[in-house]
Order: C-alpha cells, then structure tokens, then sequence
C-alpha cells in the first residue's frame, strides 16, 4: 500500500533535521541530496521581528529554487516563501507567540542536489540625525537589516556611503514598512 500511495504521488521526501537557526552569527550550511528536506528551529519571543536569510544556495540542475515553511509551535503555518538564485533575506513579521517555531525547506522537484545557509538577523539600529553605522556582507545572497523609527509625516532621507563591491556584485535595497508600532526596516542585499 505504502508503495502504491508513493507511485501515485511521486517522489516521498525525507525530511531531515538540522540545529537551531542561529540568532546572529555564522550561518548554519546545510546540503541535501534530491527528496531531502529540511527541518531547523526557530527559538522565538511574541513581538521578536527578524529576517530569515537563505544564502549560497547553490542547487543541481543549476536554477532552482528553495521553498519554506514556517511553523507555530502549535503546528499551525506562519509564514511561508521560497529563495532562488544565490539566496535572499526576507523580513518576517513580529512572531505571535513565544516558543520554538520550525522551518522546512524543501528544494523545487527537480533538484537533485542542494546546499545552502540560513540564519536570522536581528537587525542593527539606524538613529535618525545619527552618525552612521558600519555594516559588511560577507558571502553572496545574504542581507544586512537595519531598523529605524519614525513618526506619521516626517520626511526622513537615507544615504549610503563607502559602498565598495567587486566587478562581479549587484547590491539591491528595498525599504518595508511595518505595522506601528514597529519601526521601518531598510534591507540591502549584495550578490556576486
């Protein structure tokens, strides 16, 4: 029966899994053979915001993408999105509860071979009419976060300076808006 249930449906994914997504620091790398998923956690606290980073995905054939899910603690979804090309950042939004939310990612059907890193960034405080603040994307794919606040009406401007990138780098940046009375996030993300 077992057998017959995966002919009709195709390829049965064995899920894999991995450590705690770290908070800050040296992502996690993961590689997955074709049919592998995987599973990491999330330790979260209700009202934390951050950014899932994907990056290095590298994937055989070359040019597939990386689906994910994320998971309440209760088993409900809270957030789902995919990655492709080198990776990306995407901004989550304020988790709803305190707990140990899991991730899975699944790679596109086609893929037999997958590896990538994932970690969250927190994101660094930008203050308004203050003085700058450093920031160095090591590897391509990933992001750097930072927030800010501001009031209904204000006109605020946001400068970037010292940009160095290689002959080879896309650097993009995108500004969301988050529901009050969570800051502003501006996003950049540098690319090989």
């Amino acid at each position: 029966m077992k057998c017959l249930l995966a002919c009709l449906l195709g390829t049965v994914s064995t899920v894999v899994v991995t450590a705690e997504i770290p908070a800050a620091g040296t992502p996690l790398s993961v590689a997955r053979s074709g049919g592998q998923s995987t599973r990491s956690l999330i330790a979260a606290v209700a009202g934390d915001q951050k950014a899932l980073m994907v990056s290095g995905l590298n994937t055989v054939p070359a040019g597939n993408w990386l689906d994910y899910t994320i998971a309440l603690p209760s088993g409900g979804t809270f957030r789902t999105g995919s990655a492709s090309e080198l990776g990306t950042t995407r901004q989550l939004p304020p988790f709803t509860v305190t707990g140990t939310h899991s991730v899975v990612f699944t790679a596109s059907a086609r893929t037999t071979q997958t590896t990538f890193k994932i970690g969250l960034t927190a994101g660094v405080a930008l203050p308004v009419d203050g003085g700058p603040v450093d920031l160095a994307i090591a590897n391509p794919g990933e992001g750097a976060r930072l927030s800010f606040s501001g009031i209904a009406g204000q006109n605020l401007g946001l400068g970037i300076t010292g940009l160095a990138l290689s002959s080879a780098t896309a650097t993009s940046a995108s500004i969301a808006r988050s529901p009050a009375p969570i800051p502003s996030v501006f996003h950049a993300r540098h690319r090989a």
